[in-house]
């Protein structure tokens, strides 16, 4: 009866920690800004596009992929939320991106 119990429990568990999950990412991704641009030239889906200036920040990591993404999104968010040298709150803006590095020999 207890395993029964245990085993309910940590489905219920699991079942409402997604939920918050995914409440939580609607609210944090509908905060996230995209930087402003004019649109200098459209045909079908493709757009050229002019941007005003933003802050780029960019980190470099070593490692497994999945650690390193992880990893380096730690460090961006550390110096978005202020900690930096002005310690200055930066505002989010979309696109974040990854790519992997070329391996060093």
């Amino acid at each position: 009866m207890k395993i029964k119990f245990k085993k309910r429990y940590i489905l219920y568990a699991a079942i409402i920690s997604s939920l918050t999950l995914l409440a939580l990412s609607g609210t944090i991704m509908s905060q996230v800004n995209e930087p402003k641009f004019n649109i200098i030239q459209a045909q079908g889906n493709i757009e050229i596009r002019e941007y005003t200036p933003v802050i780029v920040a960019q980190v470099v990591m070593e490692g497994e992929r999945k650690e390193a993404i992880s990893a380096g999104f730690r460090v961006l968010a550390d110096y978005i939320f202020g900690n930096n040298i002005p310690q200055q709150k930066i505002t989010m803006t979309a696109p974040v991106t990854q790519q992997p590095g070329k391996k060093l020999l």
